[in-house]
């Protein structure tokens, strides 16, 4: 695996030092592969919680910032601008300081499944609405409606998995129930796909697309490995940082064979190039 210096969702494995291969896709799929992995050995290196945090920060304003991008695509500018703007005088910085631990308790939050309990943001949610009715199935296709919502409702379990009223009753008796880790499965696997799947887009794109590879095999790329993330890799991330927030003993199980594809070829021949 790659020990890459961990770097904030939009610009990871962006590094000029770092060499690529002459063929453009293999630039662009490494990059690709090198993001999703500077982002797994975060959460190697880290203390969990604290990381989970840092990257429910970045990955809502990477989604929220492709959101406003989409509209401005289609036209849609004025909005795109008062919607950047709510963000960055109203919304930013507040979210450079989540924590939300107690504001979970003052909010009663209950949880099941991802999406039944209140969200994080009533912006974000409102957000999410305009968005589905100014761009309607283009904002679906692109997957935007998907990753607001899952972005919204996972972050304040993710952010908070010792503390916050989702937990089980029987918490403070130390009884750790297993249905509190799944439930935390639930909301971590969705944050960190989307987070995965935007930080590969955005690696490929940068090497690959001005040198001529497809924006679209890009995003197939960081589609595979989303998946990947999604079916191998991120629940046992999950197990990790939920245990060790609750002090339970724990071993990082995350293996090389987890992360499927490992180089530019196997996931070009993956991709059917």
């Amino acid at each position: 695996m790659r020990h890459i210096s961990a770097l904030v969702l939009a610009l990871c494995a962006f590094s000029a030092a770092k060499s690529f291969g002459e063929e453009p896709s293999l630039k662009g799929l490494e990059a690709a592969l090198s993001a999703r992995d500077s982002f797994v050995t975060r959460f190697q290196n880290g203390d969990g919680a604290t990381t989970a945090t840092q990257v429910a920060q970045e990955v809502t304003k990477t989604v929220v910032m492709a959101s406003i991008g989409a509209l401005r695509t289609q036209g849609d500018t004025a909005l795109a601008n008062r919607f950047e703007r709510e963000w960055n005088e109203q919304h930013a910085k507040s979210l450079s300081n989540l924590t939300l631990v107690t504001e979970l308790d003052a909010l009663g939050i209950t949880v099941k499944d991802l999406g039944d309990h209140r969200a994080l943001s009533t912006w974000l949610s409102n957000f999410y609405e305009k968005l589905r009715t100014r761009m309607g199935a283009a904002a679906i296709h692109q997957g935007l409606l998907g990753d607001i919502w899952a972005v919204n409702h996972a972050i304040p379990v993710v952010i908070a998995p010792r503390s916050g009223l989702w937990r089980q009753d029987q918490r403070d008796a130390g009884i750790l129930l297993d249905r509190d880790w799944v439930e935390y499965r639930k909301h971590f696997i969705p944050l960190v796909n989307v987070a995965t799947y935007y930080a590969a887009s955005f690696a490929c794109k940068r090497y690959a697309v001005p040198a001529g590879f497809p924006q679209n095999q890009c995003a197939k790329a960081a589609g595979l490995l989303r998946h990947v993330m999604g079916r191998y890799i991120s629940p046992k991330i999950s197990d990790f940082v939920f245990k060790m927030a609750n002090r339970q003993p724990v071993q990082w199980t995350v293996s090389q064979s987890d992360l499927r594809y490992t180089s530019a070829a196997e996931l070009a021949r993956a991709l059917g190039q």
